[in-house]
């Protein structure tokens, strides 16, 4: 599967989803990982753009799957998820400007 990015060694800015393919998903927000263990990963949510409101979000990315993002502890991204799970391309690193792509894409 490729989704429009280099290899998962490349580095995290190097990874980007549009939000036209992040916004198909019906989970979607901006937040920092709070913990990475095993498959599960721990979010806290900074900003929701589609479907919730909670504070913390667990959901499982399986990272042995290809062009799954490995989540870091500390570091922001913007997640798309479906049935509490990150799908391959379902994740970028979110810089100020990705998140301002999002924002103006979502009415925020």
């Amino acid at each position: 599967m490729r989704c429009g990015s280099p290899h998962r060694e490349a580095p995290p800015s190097a990874w980007s989803r549009a939000p036209e393919t992040l916004g198909s998903y019906p989970t979607l927000f901006a937040g920092t990982v709070t913990s990475v263990k095993d498959a599960t990963v721990t979010f806290h949510a900074d900003e929701w753009f589609k479907g919730g409101g909670a504070e913390t979000v667990e959901l499982v990315a399986d990272t042995r799957v290809p062009e799954t993002l490995t989540f870091s502890a500390g570091e922001h991204y913007i997640v798309g998820a479906k049935d509490g799970v990150v799908p391959p391309c379902g994740a970028n690193v979110a810089s100020p400007e990705t998140i301002a792509k999002f924002r103006q894409a979502f009415g925020k």
